[in-house]
Parts: C-alpha cells; sequence; structure tokens
C-alpha cells in the first residue's frame, strides 16, 4: 500500500490527537494514584515507627548478661 504524503500527514495528526485526548483524560487518575501513594507511604511511616518503639522498648526491658535479675 503506498500512503501519499497527505494520508501521512493526516495519520500523524490523529495519532498526535489521540495522545493528547488520552492525556487529558486520565488527568484524574494521576491524582487518584498519587493519593492512594501518599496514604500507603503514611501507614509504612507509621508502622516502621510502631516497630521502632516496640523494638527500643525490648531493648530497654531485657536482661543483659551479667546483670542481676532483681
Amino acid at each position: 500500500m503506498d500512503y501519499s504524503t497527505k494520508t501521512l500527514a493526516i495519520m500523524a495528526l490523529l495519532l498526535l490527537l489521540g495522545i493528547v485526548i488520552g492525556m487529558m483524560m486520565r488527568g484524574g487518575g494521576n491524582r487518584r494514584l498519587r493519593r492512594q501513594l501518599d496514604e500507603e507511604r503514611a501507614a509504612l511511616i507509621a508502622t516502621r515507627r510502631a516497630q521502632e518503639e516496640r523494638l527500643q522498648d525490648i531493648e530497654r526491658t531485657r536482661i543483659a548478661p551479667g546483670r542481676p535479675l532483681l
């Protein structure tokens, strides 16, 4: 199939138009995904803090070798 220059130019413009319309329609989706990522990051930070506090509590209360029990 031989396409003329005019046909190729029209197909290129349609491709660009499709890309632009697709980006416009996806704009709200990026905000939703970013919000979800921020929520997961906050949950991960909270979990790590809780683990660090628990580890510090364990280290404070464990019995060191050579230390009397009472």
